[in-house]
């Protein structure tokens, strides 16, 4: 008698997968063009450009070490969304930074925040996924970095060649966050 896999793609595991990809979107649009606007805006050195993408990494290990002390005490729901507000928060900051320190500054907390919510993701999307079909599920998972890799880049230097392309930039990364923060709040992610 043939015995049916338990369901992978289910409501949860499918908002996981977008939220991942969006947020990693968001990533590597930003990672691919923000030195060329550090040089652009702020009159960065090169060495400095670098520094913008570096002090983003640091930010991240930061945001990942906070997350996983309340990930336990407030929740995995509630840690992925106040990382998400965060997040959001943050970007809103790009808008008027008029120096490369407050750039630096925001790029940091910018990593922070990322690093609280790729966290939350990546120890929550376990917990959906069958036991039965983890290596499958995480996977699959996994697929929504890589897919953001390949997208992000693109439509980031395809924005880099507009009037206001970086303004435009910030702005689509804003609504992608507000999406993210909508499907997990319209699904009803069940979570702890």
């Amino acid at each position: 008698m043939p015995t049916t896999k338990p369901k992978l793609w289910t409501k949860d595991f499918i908002i996981f997968f977008l939220t991942n990809f969006f947020v990693f979107f968001i990533l590597h649009l930003l990672l691919t063009t923000l030195a060329i606007y550090a040089v652009e805006e702020f009159a960065a050195p090169q060495s400095m450009a670098g520094l913008v993408a570096g002090i983003f990494i640091i930010g991240e290990i930061l945001g990942r070490m906070l997350a996983g002390r309340y990930l336990e005490t407030w929740g995995r729901k509630r840690t992925l969304f106040a990382g998400l507000i965060l997040f959001l928060l943050i970007m809103l900051l790009y808008f008027p930074a008029r120096s490369l320190v407050a750039f630096l500054i925001i790029r940091f907390w910018h990593g922070a925040a990322f690093g609280v919510v790729v966290n939350v993701l990546a120890v929550a999307v376990v917990n959906v996924i069958p036991a039965e079909r983890r290596g499958e599920g995480i996977s699959y998972f996994s697929l929504s970095h890589v897919l953001s890799s390949a997208i992000g880049p693109f439509v980031g230097m395809m924005l880099n060649h507009l009037n206001n392309g970086f303004q435009w930039m910030f702005a689509l990364n804003i609504v992608t966050v507000l999406i993210c923060m909508f499907i997990i709040k319209l699904a009803g992610l069940q979570v702890p």
